[in-house]
């Protein structure tokens, strides 16, 4: 009897002991969308709220500067934009990451659009 009890309170504490390992960073990519009018062509956006190791594209153009090791200037462009912009590989899922929509333009005349019809999300993919 007493065995089984010692073998039980060790489970327990084993047990416990994988919770504190899963509440740990974990590294994975998150996916900046754009919802709105269709014709945008080009938009500059700010992503901030932790460290950003990489920036990928997600079927437009994309490039990025990082003016601080927090932040993260994204240019994106193509046809109508809209959907997944960009993929960001972040090393702590648990950050809350935010993204800011700084300028769009329309695609055909270049022309800046307002920023209030459109919608920037980030979050898993």
């Amino acid at each position: 009897m007493r065995r089984l009890l010692l073998t039980g309170a060790a489970l327990g504490i084993l047990l416990g002991c994988g919770d504190d390992q899963a509440a740990g960073p974990s590294s994975g990519v998150l996916e900046i969308r754009l919802s709105g009018p269709a014709g945008a062509g080009a938009a500059l956006l700010l992503v901030e709220g932790g460290t950003i190791d990489t920036v990928e594209a997600a079927g437009y153009f994309t490039a990025s500067a990082a003016p601080t090791e927090t932040s993260r200037r994204v240019l994106v462009a193509g046809r109508n934009l809209g959907g997944a912009l960009a993929r960001i590989g972040v090393p702590d899922l648990r950050r809350a990451y935010r993204v800011t929509l700084i300028e769009i333009a329309d695609g055909t005349s270049y022309q800046l659009l307002d920023p209030t019809g459109f919608t920037l999300t980030v979050g898993r993919p």
